[in-house]
C-alpha cells in the first residue's frame, strides 16, 4: 500500500494535513472551505513557507552542469555535484530532463578529466541514468 500523494500546492497541502490528522482529535473539514475562510495573513505566510520549501530541480540540474563545466570550481565541489546528481537522476523523468538541458556533455568532460574521483563519479552517474 502506498501513502498519499505529496502535495504540490496550498490546497493540496491542506488536504494532505487534514487527511493525515483525520484519526486524531482534529475535526473533519472541507479543505477548500478551510482555505477560503483562512486569515489572509496566515494564508500568505503558509504560501511563502510552501514556496520556500519547493525545489526547482531543473534549475538545480542546470547549476550542477555549470559547476561541472566550470574551470574555476574546485574538485570537492564537483564531486559533491556528482553525488547530488546521482540522487536526483534515479528518477527516469529527471534523467530525461538532464539530457534535454545538455547534461550529457558535462559527463563527457568528467570522463576525460585527469581526476579519478570525477571519472568514477561520472561513471556511477551514467550507470544510474542507464537503469
Amino acid at each position: 500500500m502506498t501513502g498519499p500523494r505529496q502535495p504540490k500546492d496550498m490546497p493540496g497541502l491542506l488536504k494532505f494535513c487534514l487527511e493525515a490528522t483525520r484519526n486524531e482529535d482534529a475535526p473533519v473539514q472541507d479543505p477548500d472551505k478551510v482555505l477560503q475562510e483562512m486569515d489572509p495573513e496566515r494564508k500568505k505566510w503558509l504560501e511563502e513557507a510552501l514556496s520556500s520549501m519547493a525545489v526547482d530541480f531543473i534549475e538545480q540540474l542546470g547549476n550542477g552542469i555549470k559547476i561541472l563545466n566550470s574551470d574555476t570550481a574546485d574538485l570537492e565541489e564537483k564531486e559533491e555535484v556528482l553525488d547530488k546528481l546521482e540522487d536526483w537522476l534515479g528518477n527516469i523523468d529527471m534523467a530525461v530532463n538532464f539530457h534535454k538541458i545538455g547534461g550529457y556533455s558535462c559527463l563527457r568532460n568528467c570522463m576525460l578529466c585527469p581526476h579519478p574521483s570525477l571519472r568514477s563519479g561520472a561513471s556511477h552517474l551514467i550507470a544510474e541514468i542507464s537503469q
